[in-house]
């Protein structure tokens, strides 16, 4: 008997442990959360005259001032106040690079941060549907041992609605993250919204944004609400 115990233990063990790895450790929680921005896009060189390739610099090349504020899980409390200054130019009517540096002002339980991020974005047009992809390298000034180097896709739609001033979009964000434990997908996120253009350069947007984080501890699934304003200035 004491021999077919151990037999019936050893193949059950296999088994069990299988079991144990397809099941997860512990159920992602759930939150919602609102973001709220106000951006604005300068044009702040002006051509001077006579000179031709500094009159196509100036032309294309732009600054951006972004403050933000996002709420904490349960849409009481503020978790973090952002400002973004950046620069852009657009080499091509399809292509544009930028570069920004974010500060951010965290909650009493975590530690303020700064983030470097590098942008290169495509943008094109199939009738009134306007086609835009990002790929976006980000690294945060935090110790090593943290998650500070991603790698983010996204790619958007854009419905540009004739005779109305509303603009469907839907997009989509992938990120990638860099770290000595391991490269590793970490998180989608999926969007939909509408713009509101209100005429003079200004705009309202209104979104809603579904976030799965992956293959991260306490992982969390999150429904985010956003209102962003946009202008754009000497444009």
């Amino acid at each position: 008997m004491r021999v077919r115990a151990v037999v019936w233990a050893l193949w059950l063990a296999p088994a069990s442990h299988l079991v144990a790895q397809e099941q997860p450790q512990e159920r992602p929680r759930s939150s919602a959360e609102l973001w709220v921005s106000a951006a604005v896009e300068v044009k702040p060189l002006h051509k001077p005259s006579g000179r031709q390739y500094e009159k196509q610099f100036y032309r294309k090349f732009r600054t951006t001032l972004e403050l933000g504020y996002r709420s904490d899980e349960n849409l009481t409390g503020g978790r973090l106040f952002y400002t973004i200054l950046g620069a852009n130019y657009r080499f091509k009517h399809w292509l544009r690079l930028g570069l920004e540096h974010r500060y951010n002002l965290r909650d009493r339980y975590n530690t303020n941060s700064q983030r470097t991020d590098l942008q290169l974005t495509l943008v094109g047009d199939i009738g009134r549907l306007a086609v835009r992809y990002q790929l976006q390298g980000q690294h945060e000034w935090i110790p090593v041992w943290k998650i500070r180097d991603l790698v983010r896709n996204e790619i958007g739609l854009e419905w540009n609605t004739r005779k109305f001033p509303i603009d469907p979009y839907v997009k989509a964000e992938t990120f990638n993250a860099f770290h000595y434990t391991g490269d590793r997908l970490i998180g989608i996120r999926y969007g939909l919204g509408m713009k509101l253009k209100l005429g003079g350069g200004h705009k309202l947007n209104l979104g809603y944004r579904y976030d799965r984080e992956i293959d991260l501890p306490d992982l969390r699934y999150r429904s985010i609400f956003t209102v962003g304003y946009e202008h754009e200035w000497g444009g």
